[in-house]
């Protein structure tokens, strides 16, 4: 047969004819074109992490005017004076007492 020396040199031959043909019987271009290549899902999978990071941007500066208004907003007051001073008008309504005139 062959010297064990020209093995190499036939398999390079014969092997990228080999590669070839398994290449075209088993559609594999497609495949490694859909492995390799970017495709419409990786571009969506792409657009929704850009979306997931700009509503987290803006969810944290939301978060810091929040803050912001916390700190400028009035302090917490108790409403029991205000219900005492509410009881105290509708009592004098009652007597009529909020429609005399404080003058004379």
């Amino acid at each position: 047969m062959f010297p064990a020396s020209f093995a190499p040199m036939i398999a390079k031959m014969v092997l990228p004819k080999i590669m070839d043909h398994f290449m075209k019987v088993f559609k594999l271009e497609k495949v490694l074109k859909y492995v390799e290549q970017p495709n419409e899902l990786d571009v969506e999978m792409e657009n929704v992490n850009k979306k997931c990071t700009d509503i987290g941007i803006k969810l944290n500066a939301m978060e810091e005017v929040l803050k912001g208004l916390g700190e400028d907003s009035h302090p917490i007051q108790p409403f029991d004076d205000r219900i005492t001073k509410l009881e105290e008008f509708e009592q004098q309504v009652r007597r009529k007492k909020a429609f005399k005139r404080k003058d004379g």
